[in-house]
């Protein structure tokens, strides 16, 4: 994961968004911006090439797992997350 990043994220408006995704597991975009750079443990999953997992806390120390594909040097796009252990 890059050092310094930015967030490719949908308008929070759009029903079909990265936004609108996130928070239908419970999860904000602070929550996961936070687990992002907090994160614990990174990994790939294998079936998804180009997508990666950062393991690390939300806001309140719960553990998330925040998907995401390197878009760039500098640019990620969020793909969902999750808390880990669901």
């Amino acid at each position: 994961m890059p050092t310094r990043y930015s967030i490719l994220w949908d308008l929070e408006s759009d029903p079909r968004g990265n936004v609108q995704h996130i928070q239908q597991h419970g999860i904000t975009v602070n929550d996961y911006e936070h687990a992002l750079v907090n994160a614990v443990d990174f990994t790939s999953k294998e079936q998804y090439p180009g997508q990666e997992i950062a393991i690390g806390p939300n806001l309140n120390g719960r553990l998330i797992a925040a998907v995401y594909e390197v878009i760039s040097e500098d640019q990620i796009f969020r793909i969902t997350a999750y808390y880990v252990g669901e």
